[in-house]
C-alpha cells in the first residue's frame, strides 16, 4: 500500500469573493522540522454550520409555524482540529519550526 502524504496550502479571498492558493502547498511531514512533524488526525473537517436566515413566527390562533429562509444560504462558522506529532524539539526552548 502506497505512503498517504498530508499538505496543507494557504488561500486568500480576492475582492470579487473568490478563494486562490497562495504559494505552493506544503508537506505537513517533509517540509516543516526536517522530519519531525507527523500527522496525527483532522476532526471536523466534514462539518457544517447551523444554518443562518431561518425565522419562524407563531401565533396564538394557529398551530402552524411561519418559517421564513433567506435564499441566500449561509452557515455559521466551523472549527477544525489539526493534530500533528512533533519529535526532536525540546519544548521549553522551542517556539516555532522552521519551514524548508
Amino acid at each position: 500500500m502506497a505512503e498517504k502524504k498530508f499538505y496543507i496550502q494557504r488561500y486568500l479571498k480576492s475582492e470579487q469573493g473568490a478563494w486562490k492558493a497562495d504559494g505552493l502547498r506544503k508537506s505537513l511531514e517533509d517540509d516543516f522540522g526536517g522530519g519531525s512533524v507527523r500527522y496525527k488526525s483532522l476532526d471536523g473537517l466534514n462539518s457544517k454550520g447551523k444554518q443562518k436566515g431561518v425565522y419562524t413566527e407563531s401565533y396564538p390562533e394557529s398551530d402552524a409555524l411561519r418559517v421564513f429562509v433567506d435564499p441566500n444560504a449561509r452557515h455559521e462558522s466551523t472549527n477544525a482540529a489539526l493534530s500533528v506529532c512533533v519529535f526532536g524539539y525540546d519544548v521549553d526552548g522551542t517556539t516555532e519550526l522552521s519551514v524548508t
